[in-house]
């Protein structure tokens, strides 16, 4: 079977996320054929005033990373100003200055550049992770490959309080990871 793999986001706290996800994702998947992609937003820093979060991005949490070309982009040729100010005219949920919906729009365009390449591989399945994701116990990733029958079949384990409607990890068959990697798409225009 053909496996995608997707990484988005911030790749932060690596050093402590990144055996994880090799012995929870990469390891478990070992018997099948992997594709990696990903795309993410190149900052030497993290600001969020809504989380308090002010802190340098170390280096090393790209290196893992550094083996597949052209991934990392700034922030500027990632956000879609006129959309981020379009989108802050309807109000600032968080009240941060915009700053949240920023970051949240380019982890989205990241997610999808990473999904559009992997896409293209044409996979039989599509993992989406994020770097910073501590994973504590194994995924019955092949179980849930094993059982869907259905091309629309999404599965996001039930973690933390919101039972599994997370950013962080999915495990998604061709049409549903067309999906999940397709938030912000300009709606088209009505007259």
């Amino acid at each position: 079977m053909r496996i995608g793999i997707i990484f988005f986001g911030l790749p932060r706290s690596t050093a402590v996320t990144m055996s994880s996800i090799e012995r929870h994702i990469f390891d478990a998947l070992a018997e099948h054929e992997i594709f990696v992609e990903s795309c993410f937003a190149y900052q030497q820093s993290v600001s969020n005033p809504r989380s308090g979060e002010s802190s340098p991005l170390a280096d090393e949490n790209h290196q893992f990373f550094r083996s597949f070309p052209d991934r990392f982009l700034t922030p500027e040729e990632l956000l879609d100003q006129p959309l981020h100010e379009a989108l802050l005219s309807h109000g600032d949920s968080w009240d941060d200055g915009g700053a949240s919906l920023k970051n949240l729009m380019l982890q989205l365009k990241c997610l999808k550049l990473a999904s559009s390449r992997c896409r293209a591989n044409k996979c039989d399945a599509y993992v989406f992770v994020r770097p910073d994701l501590l994973i504590e116990n194994a995924i019955p990733i092949d179980e849930f490959l094993v059982q869907s029958r259905d091309v629309n079949s999404l599965m996001i384990p039930a973690w933390q309080w919101w039972g599994g409607a997370n950013d962080r990890f999915a495990v998604a068959l061709p049409a549903a990871a067309e999906l999940d990697s397709s938030f912000l798409e300009p709606e088209p225009e009505t007259e």
